[in-house]
């Protein structure tokens, strides 16, 4: 099997399988942003051979792009839930205190912490979900931080602590959107077959 590398891939390959941020935004940084319009530009299809030739999927997302392994093992896939799973808990804490909170939405830490400040609960889940610091603002900058790190928030202006959503966000929602709860029904003692 001869496969030619696209011009893009080593950038690609860096962007998405190395890091802490494994999500290539659309409104990303401008290299981010570069890489993604480049992606667009054949729908990701050389690329998506590339990566399959090294057992990796490409997956393209509502303005994002992110690889998978072909064959992950089990542990790895219930450590990612884990981290879904706290992930989507910061969705919901961001939903809750930032209206339309979504991408491209700018907002201020120093507003967030405002709203969490006489709030027990959000109190609670920042000293729960926060790396350090002894007070809101400090708590929230730290969970900012680390959604920057990740991918999905951008510094908007550093001085004024602001934050701009990227379009990775998206991924969140859509896995959240993909979430189904069932309830189950109470016994009442009838079933299936008996009168």
């Amino acid at each position: 099997m001869n496969l030619k590398a696209p011009a893009i891939i080593r950038k690609v390959f860096n962007r998405l399988c190395k890091g802490d941020n494994l999500l290539l935004s659309s409104n990303g940084p401008e290299e981010d942003a570069d890489l993604f319009q480049q992606l667009e530009a054949d729908d990701g299809n050389e690329c998506r051979e590339y990566f399959a030739a090294l057992g990796l999927r490409l997956e393209k997302g509502n303005n994002y792009y992110f690889c998978t392994p072909e064959d992950e093992p089990q542990i790895n896939i219930e450590q990612k839930l884990e981290r879904l799973v706290k992930l989507l808990r910061l969705l919901d804490f961001l939903s809750t205190h930032i209206e339309s909170f979504g991408e491209g939405v700018t907002f201020s830490a120093v507003n967030l912490a405002v709203r969490c400040g006489d709030d027990a609960r959000s109190e609670r889940f920042l000293q729960e979900a926060a790396r350090g610091g002894n007070t809101v603002i400090e708590r929230v900058e730290s969970l900012l931080q680390i959604l920057v790190r990740q991918g999905y928030l951008s510094e908007y202006d550093a001085n004024r602590k602001e934050y701009r959503v990227l379009s990775a966000i998206n991924y969140l929602f859509d896995f959240a959107d993909r979430i189904d709860i069932q309830e189950q029904e109470e016994d009442t003692g009838e079933h299936y077959g008996e009168a």
